[in-house]
């Protein structure tokens, strides 16, 4: 895939970054590389060309939209549950009374969480495009029905196992762990 192939080519150049608006201007390319694959890889009637929000413009992307939406919220629980602030990060600017810190951790989560939950959605048929979306406007959302399937699907993902930190533990747990982690480095600065 030329998607792969140019996010390596772009990863051998991240080193040599010399600010955090270079790195993130890095970043900024290979997410938009990485949503190009992902859209790729999903069945047809969910096939994508690029990331859209607010609003989102078909079904793949309103699924994205909410669980980013969700991990984000989780995130910022566990960060103010671990005494951490969630305005100060280290990527990511304060700018407008953005959570920087969330911003900043929720990069981790993303595909393990959210991708992947929506790629067993929509490749085991779990979802329907036609009876579990509505268009409403400019863009496309979860109608009820659809809402009900993603949220128990999302609460089992968030509730699995994993492998992080050489240790099984849920989704939530490691979410927590890695803030507690964070508070950790912040204390030793």
């Amino acid at each position: 895939m030329m998607s792969i192939h140019n996010i390596c080519h772009i990863r051998k150049n991240i080193h040599k970054a010399t600010s955090i608006e270079e790195l993130m201007g890095y970043e900024g390319i290979v997410s938009r590389l990485y949503f190009e694959g992902l859209g790729k890889i999903v069945p047809l009637e969910f096939a994508f060309t690029k990331r859209s929000k607010q609003p989102p413009l078909d079904s793949f992307n309103a699924m994205l939209g909410l669980g980013y939406s969700m991990l984000f919220n989780k995130i910022m629980a566990r960060v103010i549950n671990a005494g951490l602030h969630p305005f100060v990060g280290g990527m990511h600017s304060i700018k407008g009374g953005h959570l920087a810190l969330v911003s900043d951790l929720i990069e981790e989560w993303r595909a393990p969480v959210i991708d992947s939950l929506m790629l067993n959605l929509v490749k085991r048929n779990m979802i329907d495009v036609d009876e579990d979306f509505q268009y409403s406007g400019e863009g496309c959302y979860l109608n009820g029905e659809g809402r009900k399937l993603f949220l128990s699907a999302y609460n089992k993902k968030i509730k699995s196992m994993n492998q992080y930190m050489d240790r099984g533990q849920t989704f939530r747990e490691s979410i927590f762990s890695q803030s507690c982690q964070h508070l950790e480095l912040q204390s030793q600065v």
